[in-house]
């Protein structure tokens, strides 16, 4: 009688694990436009408030960077070599994501820093990440730097975890070049 139970207990667990599968590793593929993500409330959203939703990654060229407040600068050369490109806001935009919870740093301080890089850069969107929404979603790697490129479809074209060496960064203009051309 107790192994039959056993069993049924197994059975239940790997019949709910299997079925979730499907929805807990729906990561974003090279090529594919990734699950629709929103983030919103207490997931996190604009700086303003409002939310984001990766919908808004459609219509033109998108570099995206998932940043922990602690790896912020560990892409600044890519990102200054993309700003010194001067690509017309209408073909390319570019969308700051900070993973709140990557820190010990409190939230309201992070937010504060973040409302601040708003004002500073305005061509660039910056949105929270309060749950980690883009690692658990996407398979974003977690307490990194991370870009990524999507195209004019919202497909992801492009995604490099850690600081990017300087040799590889022409490559990464190239691309975006390649996929405002298109």
């Amino acid at each position: 009688m107790m192994s039959k139970q056993l069993l049924r207990v197994v059975c239940c667990l790997v019949w709910v694990w299997t079925g979730t599968t499907s929805v807990l590793f729906a990561k974003a593929e090279l090529g594919q436009v990734p699950p629709v993500l929103e983030l919103s409330e207490q997931a996190g959203g604009r700086v303003d408030g409002s939310a984001w939703s990766s919908h808004e990654l459609k219509g033109k060229v998108h570099l995206l960077v998932y940043s922990s407040p602690g790896k912020k600068e560990a892409n600044n050369k890519a990102t200054e070599a993309i700003k010194a490109e001067r690509f017309a806001a209408d073909t390319f935009s570019s969308v700051a994501v900070v993973n709140m919870k990557a820190s010990m740093i409190p939230d309201f301080l992070i937010a504060r820093a973040i409302k601040k890089k708003q004002r500073d850069y305005p061509r660039t969107l910056y949105v929270k990440d309060a749950k980690r929404k883009l690692v658990d979603s996407w398979g974003f790697e977690d307490d990194e730097n991370v870009l990524a490129v999507f195209d004019k479809t919202g497909a992801l074209v492009y995604k490099h975890a850690g600081s990017l060496p300087e040799k590889d960064i022409p490559g990464l203009l190239r691309l975006i070049k390649e996929k405002i051309a298109l």
